[in-house]
């Protein structure tokens, strides 16, 4: 179910550009907006925390570092408990890989790739993570060192480091919104490494939950809720008379704040794309670049199944150092040879930001040759205004910034890199039905129509879309939109004004449950010379977010205990790899329902007990819709092959 975004949440700070920084004095990450890098200096605190930023002019050598090339980091049982799906865990792994790689990175040409495209109800756990690992290994914040007196932010210039201002869309600035990203290391985080490290790879190395020897700790705490997190080092002198010498870091705890004011986590979207192919041609590849983010494990990925000809293997790679958040996605090996011209392909996939979008997509035949397909894109939209200001107290990590407050909300619909005509589109309101993204498909779709669960958006004549040019130039005769807002709340006042003056928008009213909050299937048919297309989109999904009360017994993770969670029993018990992959929860997390910490044959009769509603439960824990007995019958005539290990489900009848 969808959580409708706050009305009111803290804004971004008004900063000012910014450079690096090297920081002391503990920060704590919040929800505003800013990112950035800096270093810590000098000798620690009695009790090993940082007190000072360094001079890195004056005092090249007083910074924090670590002397170990390889250093070990736990994922605590805390943390797990309140953030038990594993791909929050996965977030984590990836912010240390940022740093990981952070010695052979190119700075490459963009200054930094922080994201916003609007609030969101949910602080991002990867870029928050990225953030304070930064703090773990010696950096702090741009935005605070740059008020010291004298300025303490310091960025390359010229190949000299040089007093700066703070550009505000580092990562390790001292803010960062709710629904805002960063997930990849600016310009003067690459050089502030390079300062402290020179061509050392920091090698972090993941150790068990209970290992209490790991170098790092990933754990949970409480604090006031405009707090994200806490990640300070702690260290001691490399020469207690000579504080010039620095500060060897000898540990690092990051601290999650599981009281914070929005949950953290991250969110997906997921897009689905039948290809009607009019060139003539046959298919042996299908390429899409993205842009939003770099990790190359999507969600979900769909291959042209349940069509002729599905594709057999599927890959992504980083486009170039000048582009780190666009990927190359690429369907090739159609089982039974290439797709024929002019039937469908059906590609799709869901990754791990909620406002992607496509760069280009292409068709390769098996000779090689390319066209163009004109690919849209779908996210969230909204428009909020900023009230009141707050001010940063120097050395302090902790800020409520201004409220931000929402005032229209709507869904983008991005244009395909070459153009297009999108001449119709549905939506419809399908909170209740948990669509997949296998099942963004266009039989679905023809059901949901008949069922009248998805509507024309009446109102719409058809729209060309397209996007320009580096310089903004195109060669297009006709006027073309580069994106189009359908508005779901808010008034022709609360609209942008360059959207307004463009007239690339449309209000949608009266549609059955088509509201600010639901989840929203929206279905868009665009074609061009090449092809027709139909998207298929799924927004207004909510995070996957801090969540410490998974219920025992209940496998499909829909806040109760009925029939509805027999599959996935039987999946968990079965294949419980498969069971973590598909729900992101580790099998035995909800299904060890006998207490000896797995799950097991010696749970299944406790199972049945809970389908039938006859396992005393504390009430507040779990809600029980009794399943009839040939159900709970059919569990318990079956022990024997469940306990086979077998990964195909059991035929019991």
């Amino acid at each position: 179910m969808a959580r409708y975004l706050h009305q009111e949440h803290r804004a971004a700070l008004p900063t000012r550009r910014s450079p690096l920084v090297l920081f002391s004095a503990f920060s704590l990450l919040i929800p505003v907006q800013a990112h950035a890098a800096a270093f810590w200096g000098r000798e620690p605190d009695a009790a090993g925390q940082i007190q000072f930023f360094a001079d890195i002019v004056n005092e090249p050598d007083s910074i924090w570092t670590w002397d170990e090339n390889t250093i070990t980091y736990r994922i605590d049982n805390a943390f797990r408990a309140a953030f038990p799906d594993t791909r929050i865990h996965d977030q984590i792994r990836l912010a240390f890989q940022q740093w990981d790689t952070a010695s052979t990175t190119a700075n490459g040409s963009q200054f930094s790739y922080f994201r916003d495209n609007g609030a969101q109800a949910f602080g991002d756990i990867r870029s928050i993570a990225v953030h304070e690992l930064g703090h773990i290994i010696g950096f702090g914040h741009p935005n605070q060192a740059d008020d010291a007196v004298p300025n303490r932010n310091y960025r390359l210039m010229a190949g000299t480091w040089t007093p700066s201002a703070a550009v505000g869309t580092e990562v390790m600035n001292s803010f960062i919104n709710p629904g805002r990203y960063n997930h990849i290391l600016s310009q003067d985080e690459l050089d502030a490494y390079d300062f402290a490290y020179g061509t050392r790879n920091l090698n972090f190395v993941e150790v068990g939950a209970t290992d209490t020897t790991a170098d790092i700790t990933i754990t949970t705490y409480t604090n006031t809720p405009s707090n994200w997190a806490q990640g300070p080092p702690t260290g001691e002198a490399r020469d207690p008379s000579d504080p010039t010498q620095g500060t060897r870091i000898i540990s690092g705890v990051v601290r999650w704040n599981t009281n914070s004011s929005d949950p953290l986590g991250f969110r997906t979207l997921g897009i689905n794309w039948d290809y009607q192919n009019a060139s003539g041609l046959s298919v042996a590849a299908f390429e899409v670049r993205t842009r939003g983010t770099n990790n190359p494990t999507p969600l979900f990925h769909y291959d042209n199944d349940g069509f002729s000809n599905p594709f057999d293997t599927y890959f992504n790679n980083p486009v170039s150092a000048d582009f780190k958040d666009d990927l190359l996605h690429r369907w090739e090996d159609p089982i039974g040879g290439p797709i024929p011209a002019s039937e469908v392909i059906h590609v799709g996939l869901e990754q791990d930001v909620w406002d992607w979008t496509v760069v280009s997509a292409q068709t390769v035949s098996p000779t090689n040759v390319r066209t163009n397909a004109p690919l849209l894109s779908f996210h969230d939209w909204n428009n909020l205004i900023v009230e009141g200001t707050t001010s940063l107290p120097a050395g302090e990590g902790i800020f409520q910034g201004p409220d931000e407050r929402i005032i229209a909300t709507g869904i983008r619909i991005v244009a395909p890199p070459t153009l297009a005509f999108v001449s119709n589109l549905w939506i419809g309101a399908v909170s209740d039905l948990d669509l997949q993204l296998d099942q963004l498909n266009r039989k679905v779709f023809e059901e949901l129509q008949k069922a009248q669960r998805v509507f024309p958006i009446r109102g719409f004549d058809g729209v060309l879309m397209g996007q320009r040019d580096d310089k903004g130039e195109s060669t297009a005769e006709e006027e073309f939109f580069e994106d189009f807002i359908l508005v779901l709340s808010g008034d022709i006042e609360d609209l942008p004004k360059d959207i307004v003056e463009k007239k690339n928008f449309l209000f949608i009213d009266d549609i059955p449950g088509v509201k600010p909050g639901e989840e929203l299937l929206l279905v868009a048919q665009s074609e061009s010379q090449a092809g027709i297309i139909t998207t298929f989109g799924l927004l207004g999904a909510g995070p996957i977010v801090f969540d410490p009360e998974i219920l025992k017994g209940d496998h499909n993770l829909d806040k109760k205990i009925s029939g509805l969670d027999i599959d996935g029993f039987i999946q968990a018990l079965l294949d419980p790899e498969g069971y973590q992959k598909k729900t992101g929860v580790e099998a035995s997390l909800v299904g060890d329902l006998n207490g000896d910490l797995r799950l097991s044959g010696l749970d299944i009769s406790k199972f049945v007990s809970l389908l039938t509603g006859r396992w005393p439960m504390e009430p507040d824990l779990v809600s029980v819709a009794p399943v009839p007995e040939p159900v709970s019958f059919l569990l318990l005539t079956c022990p024997a092959a469940l306990l086979l290990g077998r990964r195909a489900r059991p035929r019991c009848s």
